[in-house]
């Protein structure tokens, strides 16, 4: 009976414990960056309140850490009329790079969970 309830209190924790939000990671960089900063936005709950904030580098790296506590749609948001939608989940770390003159052309993107894509113009 003890171990059934030892079990028990173990399976509770991790249970609990994974309810709770995980940060999320997202490094990026801008090719031909023309912006200073950048605000991840909610997709669709449009509040108009950034979730995160970051500075863009002079070389047009930037990154954001934030705690989410499902799989979303979000927005990167660089300017009023320029953003970069993204799906995003709990512990997820993603690496992308962007053409700042064209933010819908990827050049590459990785992620923690085994997916990668990278597309290369010729």
């Amino acid at each position: 009976m003890n171990k059934k309830y030892i079990l028990f209190l173990i399976s509770l924790l991790i249970v609990s414990y994974s309810s709770f939000a995980q940060n999320v990671t997202i490094k990026g960089e801008l090719q031909n960056n023309k912006f200073s900063e950048v605000y991840l936005m909610s997709a669709y709950k449009n509040t108009g309140t950034p979730l995160a904030h970051a500075d863009i580098d002079a070389k047009g790296n930037f990154s954001l850490s934030l705690p989410i506590d499902s799989t979303d749609m979000y927005m990167l948001k660089f300017s009023e009329k320029q953003s970069f939608l993204l799906c995003l989940s709990p512990k997820e770390k993603i690496s992308l790079t962007l053409d700042a003159n064209n933010l819908q052309r990827v050049v590459s993107v990785s992620c923690s969970r085994t997916v990668r894509y990278t597309h290369r113009y010729f």
